[in-house]
């Protein structure tokens, strides 16, 4: 019977369409009308008027710890250093699991029931229902992830009203993190802290990324911004001066297919008209680092295999002895990977986005406007045609030779709160 006969068959025995309704209804999924991020944050006084930083992060645990968790933590332990003050990483969204944690060392493990009088202090507040966080008067939170920013507001209103205090908001911005939604419930509450009443501290990651926001009128009480250098670690894996890298056929791609906007699809549909135009297409292995997945066949023997997340170590040399890469951000953040890739000599595809242009960051880059797969897979076509088995790194770069991590960010913020709160 179709669905017109049964229309019929309903419109005569109203207590049976009533009936069918109601079955519909309940086996119709449920919408979403919580965002668990956004669990509220119990909390108490702490008479103690110390001034306090406190670093709100989703996750200390490495399995969650990818780039800008570890970026914001660095930068939050350079302006703890800097201060001297007590210091407290209060974890939203993980339990603290001491074998996996990559906090600092130095931290105490405090459960968010004490009331304890360390100096540092690392805090599991993942599962908070009914439990209750010391707030002294002089805590400043600095946060990263937008929910962090988003849930940190009541307790600042309670500070300002027990205490009188407008304490500033230091907000480490990393990327347009609406972006990271469709335009939805999500994305209205993370653009909403660029709006805050508080007077917000924004330090931005890139000043691709600063420009971006002002291009688009967010305004803020004070800001700074820092420019992304390499990581050290893998620094230390980097060619000597003059030293020519061998390069294997060798294909790597930056694979999150949990993220969005590192397009995934994308790159696949990209990889799949490369292999199809490319004359000796299975003579090349084709890696994905990032996120552990399952192969892809891209047809003509070609298959993408999932290397996973990588060590530094495995990271380095896996770049050392690639020839080509694709790595893609639809985002105004410049991304850490083609940066990592092309520092490394691997002729590296990746996509601008707004004022987002890498291009001339180094010879190795090869940005496109044109973000589809025919014009992606064009542009990696040519570098792999050109392949002659030899690479040279980008090692005479402000990013590849280091320097201060934050720029004088860090310098200035600490200043700045050191002048506010008149700290020795």
């Amino acid at each position: 019977m179709n669905l017109i006969k049964v229309k019929r068959v309903l419109k005569k025995f109203p207590p049976v369409a009533v009936a069918a309704r109601k079955l519909r209804r309940e086996l119709m999924p449920s919408p979403e009308m919580n965002v668990p991020e956004i669990t509220p944050l119990g909390f108490r006084e702490d008479e103690n008027a110390s001034f306090r930083l406190n670093f709100m992060t989703p996750s200390v645990d490495v399995a969650h710890v990818f780039g800008g968790i570890s970026t914001a933590m660095q930068l939050f332990e350079a302006l703890r250093g800097d201060l001297g003050c007590d210091a407290r990483i209060i974890c939203t969204d993980a339990d603290v699991i001491p074998e996996t944690s990559t906090a600092p060392d130095g931290y105490e493990i405090v459960s968010c029931d004490q009331s304890s009088g360390a100096k540092l202090q690392l805090v599991a507040f993942n599962d908070r229902v009914g439990k209750t966080l010391p707030i002294r008067k002089n805590d400043i939170f600095v946060c990263t992830a937008w929910w962090t920013a988003y849930t940190v507001q009541p307790i600042m209103d309670w500070q300002k009203e027990k205490w009188g205090s407008n304490n500033p908001l230091v907000y480490v911005v990393q990327d347009y993190e609406p972006g990271f939604y469709p335009w939805s419930s999500r994305y209205m509450m993370a653009e909403s802290t660029y709006r805050l009443e508080c007077p917000t501290y924004a330090v931005f990651n890139s000043k691709l990324l600063k420009d971006y926001f002002d291009l688009n009128r967010y305004t803020f009480a004070k800001s700074w911004y820092f420019e992304p250098i390499l990581n050290r670690k893998l620094a230390q894996y980097l060619p000597a001066d003059g030293e020519v890298l061998q390069k294997e056929k060798q294909i790597l791609v930056y694979g999150r297919p949990s993220i969005d906007r590192n397009a995934f699809a994308l790159v696949v549909e990209t990889l799949k008209l490369w292999a199809a135009s490319m004359p000796d297409a299975k003579d090349w292995k084709l890696c994905s680092a990032g996120e552990a997945h399952k192969d892809v066949d891209l047809g003509n023997g070609c298959v993408l295999r999932s290397l996973g997340k990588l060590s530094l170590e495995e990271y380095a040399n896996t770049m050392r002895a690639t020839h080509a890469g694709l790595s893609l951000m639809v985002s105004p953040h410049p991304s850490y990977p083609p940066l990592e890739m092309s520092t490394f000599g691997v002729k590296v595809v990746t996509n601008c986005y707004a004022n987002k242009d890498l291009t001339g960051f180094n010879e190795n880059m090869i940005s496109l406007s044109d973000g589809s797969p025919r014009a992606l897979s064009r542009a990696l076509l040519d570098v792999t045609q050109a392949y002659r088995g030899q690479g040279s790194a980008a090692t005479d770069t402000e990013y590849a030779k280091g320097g201060k991590p934050f720029g004088n960010a860090v310098e200035e913020l600490a200043n700045c709160l050191r002048h506010e709160f008149e700290l020795d």
